[in-house]
């Protein structure tokens, strides 16, 4: 998997947690508490693994994917970890 594709799993992983939950019965107190732990350490790892890889010396966007949303408007999907927003 690239650095730019983790970015967005990290970005979009809290989704996929929150649909995990609303998924799980009410009842099932226990399963939603593993759900929210395990969620949350798979992001705490998967965050780390970009903070490692993160060039400081470099100034310009990193793990950058960007994506045509509507061309006409010249709007873009654009995400990439710079120097102010990696400890973010």
């Amino acid at each position: 998997m690239g650095s730019a594709t983790l970015l967005n799993v990290v970005l979009y992983l809290p989704l996929g947690g929150i649909l995990l939950l609303v998924l799980t019965p009410a009842a099932r107190e226990d399963r939603m508490r593993w759900t929210t732990l395990s969620v949350m350490l798979v992001q705490f790892v998967l965050t780390a693994v970009l903070y490692a890889a993160f060039d400081a010396t470099d100034a310009t966007l990193q793990f950058e994917t960007r994506i045509p949303w509507i061309p006409v408007w010249g709007v873009y999907y654009d995400i990439g970890l710079d120097g102010f927003n990696v400890l973010l």
